[in-house]
């Protein structure tokens, strides 16, 4: 028996209309079918994280496979599960401090004749008398500053300042003085910024398996970089999860040689050939992959201080 839309008007078979899509649900109805349809539809969603995620790390390549032969109810959809997952990811690594930059601590710090000596140095000399000012101060406030520092910041400050530098000078100026004075939150600046850049890298790492992968469409390329990137997110969090001693350490390894081992076989079984080409294949991709990865955390960082 069929009844009509009351979206769109046309007749509608079943629970959905087959012209726009919208479901027979009323929310007319008491609160207590109300919440008993929320926790059904909440229940489902949970349902289907868990197998997206069973499937993902138990798996390799087999998200891709369903979805490439259109079975994609059962699972979160690639985009959301990427999303999901790099969220965790870099909540996990703005915790860690992975990417902190340290400056080192006063036994490291600027010594007479060092190489962190002649650098700091050379930054000193370059700055006008306000910018050595603050300098000299965020140095003292680190413990930086000792009788030898102080003679040669001295003899610094009696050459005359560098001459005025260009914006785009300026710009980097100030932020290696906020970078000198607090590490941390340029480091923070820098995770935050990283899920967009790694978004980034997504076509274009889909675009060179589309040219090894002629024969593909390219979103069956760009489906295996999602799933592909949100196994190595969460392989990631867990290894940024172990302890800093000698098990984590042999945990970590272990980890990530299973990750090699989980690409490779993802992508022999996302791209059926020869184990021999899918070596090949893989030798290639990876190293393209990591320096994609490492050119997205470079230029997010130089952004960062530029901007």
């Amino acid at each position: 028996m069929s009844d009509l839309c009351p979206n769109c008007g046309a007749d509608r078979n079943g629970s959905f209309c087959s012209t726009c899509g919208q479901n027979d649900r009323t929310y007319l109805t008491s609160l207590y079918h109300l919440g008993k349809e929320a926790l059904a539809e909440a229940f489902d969603l949970d349902s289907r994280i868990v197998r997206t995620l069973v499937a993902l790390v138990t798996k390799p390549g087999f998200l891709t496979q369903e979805f490439v032969r259109n079975r994609r109810a059962s699972y979160v959809s690639p985009v959301r599960l990427y999303l999901s997952v790099s969220v965790v990811f870099v909540f996990a690594l703005s915790l860690t401090g992975d990417l902190e930059i340290g400056l080192g601590e006063r036994d490291s710090g600027i010594v007479v004749g060092s190489d962190a000596d002649t650098g700091l140095l050379d930054i000193y000399r370059e700055l006008s008398p306000a910018e050595r000012s603050r300098m000299r101060t965020i140095l003292e406030k680190r413990g930086l500053v000792d009788a030898n520092v102080e003679r040669q910041l001295e003899a610094v400050d009696a050459d005359p300042p560098a001459a005025k530098p260009a914006p785009g000078e300026q710009r980097l100026r100030d932020r290696l003085l906020d970078l000198l004075e607090d590490p941390a939150r340029v480091a923070d600046t820098v995770v935050n910024r990283l899920p967009v850049a790694l978004f980034v890298v997504l076509p274009v790492y889909a675009a060179f398996l589309k040219l090894l992968y002629p024969r593909r469409y390219y979103a069956e390329h760009l489906v295996f970089a999602l799933h592909l990137h949100a196994f190595l997110f969460l392989l990631g969090t867990v290894i940024m999860a172990m302890p800093e001693n000698d098990f984590g350490e042999v945990v970590v390894g272990v980890l990530r040689a299973a990750g090699g081992v989980y690409y490779f076989v993802a992508l022999h079984r996302a791209y059926p050939q020869s184990w021999l080409r899918s070596f090949l294949s893989f030798v290639a991709i990876n190293a393209l992959h990591v320096t994609l990865i490492f050119t997205a955390i470079a230029l997010t960082t130089l952004v960062t201080l530029f901007y």
